[in-house]
């Protein structure tokens, strides 16, 4: 995927490419926090290509639709770019070259460092290291590859793979914990022996005990994703799939653990009565 960023007159054009988006109302969810940006003019989002297409009056703002998308509960792909800085002889020049840095169409913030004489440049992965070499030197500094350190770019593709990565090791871990727990519950009730032989052996509380560990680790390992993202989604007033998951399973979750741990919290059920019919009357 190639990401593009174009500048005409005054509004600047940058399209970032936006982690964590599952369906249409994260894609609502991502225009509202971006939209309320100031210095943003226009956001489109697009779930299949998963980016934000977004038009700036002021270049500054790049910063802040970033951090807007992260405190979201969204991610943003990003690169870090260090270059070696010649010429710098004080904290004006620091000044200067971090200034001219982020002037850089897609440059989220630039730092540079007077006693390495080194800048670190945070940019949307389409930004390329040429450009910001020649937004140095067009300052009046020179830049200097530095010695065995290569860019650290990584395409929004190797984010998608890395996330992919943790989906399925998440999948593999909830498969692996919950199938005994499975096995153990629901066999139990299509072969009452199997639940009897298992109770006597290894006792009802002892049982239940694996099953919340079983479960716990489920809830929060595996699924802490869903915490992540749906409690983000709360904080911006905007619940979305992530949130209904995590309530949903919380609320399991809570209620099998107090039956476990204090079962005299609920009300005993009532014993049952067999109630006569009345006669029936007949003529």
């Amino acid at each position: 995927m190639e990401q593009t960023i174009t500048t005409a007159r005054k509004t600047q054009h940058i399209t970032l490419p936006v982690t964590g988006m599952t369906c249409a109302s994260c894609v609502r969810s991502v225009e509202r926090v971006v939209g309320k940006v100031e210095g943003v003019e226009a956001v489109a989002v697009n779930l299949a290509t998963e980016t934000a297409d977004v038009t700036l009056s002021d270049r500054k703002a790049t910063g802040a639709v970033v951090a807007a998308i992260e405190k979201g509960g969204y991610g943003v792909s990003l690169a870090t770019v260090e270059l070696g800085i010649g010429g710098m002889h004080c904290a004006s020049c620091v000044s200067g070259v971090e200034r001219a840095l982020s002037r850089v169409p897609g440059v989220v913030s630039a730092h540079a460092n007077l006693a390495n004489e080194r800048a670190t440049v945070s940019v949307v992965p389409s930004v390329s290291v040429l450009m910001l070499e020649a937004a140095v030197e067009k300052a009046g500094f020179e830049t200097l590859r530095v010695d065995n350190q290569a860019p650290d770019v990584e395409s929004h593709e190797g984010h998608r793979a890395k996330e992919q990565t943790a989906l399925k090791r998440d999948l593999l871990t909830a498969f692996a914990f919950t199938l005994p727990l499975f096995v153990l519950e629901m066999g139990s009730h299509f072969v009452p022996a199997f639940g009897r032989q298992l109770t006597a052996n290894v006792g009802v509380f002892p049982l239940h005990l694996v099953y919340f560990v079983l479960a716990t680790i489920v809830q929060f390992g595996p699924g802490r994703r869903f915490y992540s993202h749906g409690i983000a989604s709360f904080r911006r007033l905007s619940p979305d799939m992530n949130a209904l998951v995590m309530l949903g399973s919380s609320a399991a979750w809570a209620y099998s653990t107090v039956a476990t741990f204090w079962p005299q919290i609920f009300p005993q059920a009532p014993p049952r009565s067999i109630s006569k019919a009345p006669p029936s009357l007949s003529r």
